[in-house]
């Protein structure tokens, strides 16, 4: 699991131009998610899903101007596969906690089963999925309310991990994207 900062939607120019001179006030926070799955063949292949928020229309000028103003829009919790995880403004925070949950048994067409909950465990990104869809999707800037990629971030490493991140204590540290 991994915390990675890239540009801002709109700002991936200046991001390139800037490199590691990019400010961090303008960074989009995101949760990676590296999981390895079994192939033909006897080895494994690595798969990265890209869990994050933000603002539904994030390039249009009224987005800014709501967000500036104090108020708070409608966010987009989105989950979507990546190549891999970047070197550059990244860092490992932790494995998935393998929690049980409780499933009702299903009943057999023959009507057999005990109808007692049955345990199983949850892979992390049914995990991460289950998250996103409880978790708020109003977005905000400022104040009581705040609620921005870098809190879903937050909070998403938390409930997948049990470890508890903040992001403004490790930006201040090394990236370590490449310890396996």
């Amino acid at each position: 699991m991994f915390l990675a900062c890239v540009p801002l939607v709109g700002f991936e120019a200046l991001g390139a131009v800037l490199g590691e001179a990019y400010p961090a006030q303008l960074e989009h926070v995101m949760v990676l998610v590296r999981t390895h799955d079994r192939v033909d063949g006897g080895g494994d292949t690595s798969v990265v899903v890209c869990y994050d928020f933000l603002p539904i229309d994030p390039l249009a000028p009224t987005t800014a101007a709501v967000l500036l103003g104090g108020y708070e829009v409608p966010g987009d919790l989105r989950a979507r596969p990546l190549r891999g995880v970047p070197s550059r403004r990244c860092w490992k925070v932790g494995t998935h906690v393998v929690r049980d949950c409780q499933v009702a048994e299903i009943k057999s067409a023959t009507g057999t089963g005990t109808g007692t909950p049955q345990k199983r465990n949850i892979d992390v990104h049914a995990d991460a999925e289950s998250f996103q869809s409880r978790y708020d999707s109003r977005l905000c800037l400022f104040g009581d309310g705040k609620n921005t990629c870098v809190e879903h971030a937050e909070a998403l490493i938390e409930h997948l991990t049990g470890n508890e991140i903040r992001y403004e204590d490790l930006i201040r540290t090394p990236c370590n994207a490449n310890v396996k």
